[in-house]
């Protein structure tokens, strides 16, 4: 999902955009500067499908959809899907109550760029492993992950729990 553009004023809702065109002079001379740092241009609905709205909400929202609905997935192959990766996010911690209510336990306290850690609930367990950096990442766990199921991960081909992990990825395992 990508900002959206201002075609004429009318599209400008943010009390701070409407100043700072004033401040401008015209709407012209303002809208790259705001459409590189209003909070209107990221007001847009999450883009869940190419329904009414982007099935974001029955209600009419703050701001209408600009761009038509693109599935991330075949969009951009190799590139990370942020709202699609939102939405199995919320289904997964909807569906996995290990993973809201179960005991946390940090398993790289000291690693400056991987944050690991597992849940554990009535039996239940989940392994979570984030790539928070713009380097590959190596997971080493010990082999003490195997049999671990995919939940999620954010790029189509994630990988086994030990191994590299490219730059911003995420992993969600059930154990």
């Amino acid at each position: 999902m990508t900002n959206t553009s201002f075609r004429d004023p009318s599209d400008v809702r943010d009390v701070w955009a409407h100043n700072f065109v004033d401040e401008r002079g015209s709407f012209e001379d303002a809208r790259p500067a705001l459409e590189a740092a209003s909070r209107d241009n990221a007001r847009t609905p999450m883009q869940w499908t190419d329904g009414e709205n982007a099935v974001f909400s029955e209600e009419e929202p703050y701001r209408g959809q600009r761009e038509p609905h693109r599935d991330q997935r075949r969009a951009r192959p190799g590139r990370l899907r942020l709202g699609t990766t939102v939405r199995e996010l919320i289904e997964l911690r909807d569906t996995h109550d290990v993973l809201v209510y179960g005991d946390y336990e940090d398993l790289l306290p000291d690693h400056e760029h991987l944050w690991a850690y597992t849940r554990a609930l009535d039996g239940a367990r989940a392994l979570v492993i984030l790539n928070v950096s713009g380097e590959h990442e190596r997971f080493e766990a010990g082999g003490e992950y195997d049999g671990a199921r995919l939940l999620l991960g954010n790029h189509p081909d994630a990988g086994e729990p030990e191994s590299e992990l490219r730059p911003y990825e995420a992993w969600v395992y059930s154990l």
